[in-house]
């Protein structure tokens, strides 16, 4: 089967010559290469497979090369790079699949890019994308949960307030005056200091209390006392 080749490679070759790294701890499900399968069918070849000059195995894209094995490609794209030691090697094949697995994804992002290919393409196979289809209805429906439980901050109503009198200690004239008070504050006198109190009412005189005598003081005389400076004998 040829499929179309989109991106930067060394050589094409065959398939059945590539040697897969025997110390490649990733494992590829069932699932994940018949995806890739239908992903390379689609759209064709996006990333070749990484093949060490060094060693001659392969060091990225061993998912690529089942999914090639599984559709009968004929012809697959190589990238051949050098490495200075089986260090550096082994290094950068680990990282392949670590850095992906590093990222984290924005679930509203997610949603609106989802939306724009099925916006641009209506009849476009969105598992291509990697996601089914259970899972991406599950991701749309989470969205228009988390919208419907948003609570809205609800309206203040401004309530009109009647206005009611009630009845003043000292009569309705009373109550009528202190109204009056209330809404025009009191003027002072021409002259004199004054007083006044909070809203403008004025404040009574304080009045000193007038100073008292003191008591005379009592002196007490014994029994025959004549007013004598000597009293009798």
């Amino acid at each position: 089967m040829s499929i179309p080749v989109h991106c930067a490679h060394t050589r094409l070759v065959d398939p059945n010559t590539l040697k897969p790294n025997p110390v490649n701890p990733n494992r590829h499900s069932a699932h994940q290469i018949q995806l890739l399968a239908s992903i390379i069918q689609e759209q064709g070849w996006r990333n070749p497979v990484t093949v060490s000059k060094r060693s001659g195995l392969i060091v990225r894209g061993h998912g690529r090369l089942e999914a090639a094995l599984l559709i009968g490609c004929d012809l697959i794209p190589v990238d051949e790079q050098s490495y200075a030691t089986e260090a550096e090697e082994l290094a950068d094949l680990l990282a392949d699949n670590r850095l992906s697995e590093l990222a984290e994804l924005d679930e509203d992002d997610l949603r609106r890019v989802l939306q724009s290919i099925g916006d641009a393409d209506p009849e476009f196979d969105i598992e291509l994308t990697g996601f089914m289809e259970d899972e991406i209805r599950k991701l749309m429906e989470d969205s228009t949960t988390a919208e419907d439980e948003l609570d809205t901050i609800p309206k203040m109503e401004c309530q009109a307030f009647e206005h009611h009198d009630y009845p003043h200690p000292g009569g309705q004239g009373a109550a009528r005056q202190l109204h009056r008070d209330q809404r025009q504050p009191a003027r002072p006198p021409a002259e004199g200091p004054h007083l006044y109190l909070q809203g403008g009412h004025p404040a009574l005189p304080r009045q000193e209390e007038p100073r008292r005598r003191p008591p005379a003081k009592l002196r007490v005389r014994p029994a025959g006392w004549t007013g004598s400076r000597h009293p009798h004998r």
